[in-house]
């Protein structure tokens, strides 16, 4: 009865140690494909949500620079 038993807990075993290997596999072909599907938006020429917001403030930020540059400009062309 105890060789049954062990035989028993050595299946349990396998079983749950496939099914750590598979929840492993997954994730990897979940990161794979987030990485490919990245990769590929790159390739496109297309940029991402987050790229995108960080441009936008960049260039913002260089609007005010820009226009305060200009007002600068203006007033000491006006003082000549």
């Amino acid at each position: 009865m105890q060789t049954k038993s062990k035989i028993l807990e050595d299946i349990a075993q396998l079983g749950l140690g496939g099914l750590g290997l598979m929840k492993g596999i997954k994730q990897e072909v979940k990161r794979g494909i987030k990485a490919k599907s990245l990769s590929s938006d790159k390739d496109s020429g297309q940029v991402l949500r987050e790229e995108f917001r960080i441009f936008t403030k960049i260039i913002q930020e260089n609007k005010i620079k820009i226009d305060e540059l200009e007002r600068r400009v203006a007033e000491l062309e006006s003082t000549k």
